[in-house]
């Protein structure tokens, strides 16, 4: 993975970049962009890969500890941060990234995938 991980790391930011700029470009128009980034969430693929591996209880429980919040993201809580962005309370959120991942990606080592 190593070798994949610039264009990886490339192409999130391009996006990114998109949405900041896209916000910014038609804030004047009423519109707010924001992008919702999930981590590993636990979905029927997600399930059907671990159930796939030779362990899949020793898989799923070394995939909760490398989470700080000690759980796998539930589509209920990507879902959740999508309800508030229509909110009110979020009308002054525009060009964010919403990072829904149990603070995986401020503590993932990249380099032990």
């Amino acid at each position: 993975m190593e070798e994949q991980l610039g264009a990886y790391s490339a192409s999130k930011s391009a996006l990114l970049s998109i949405v900041r700029t896209a916000a910014l470009e038609h804030a004047r128009h009423g519109l707010r962009i924001n992008a919702v980034c999930p981590g590993i969430v636990d979905t029927p693929l997600l399930r059907k890969h671990i159930d796939s591996l030779a362990d899949p209880a020793a898989a799923d429980l070394a995939m909760r500890r490398r989470m700080p919040t000690g759980a796998i993201t539930r589509p209920e809580e990507v879902a959740a941060m999508l309800r508030f962005l229509v909110e009110p309370a979020a009308s002054a959120l525009s060009g964010a990234a919403l990072v829904v991942d149990g603070g995986l990606t401020s503590t993932y080592d990249f380099g032990s995938a």
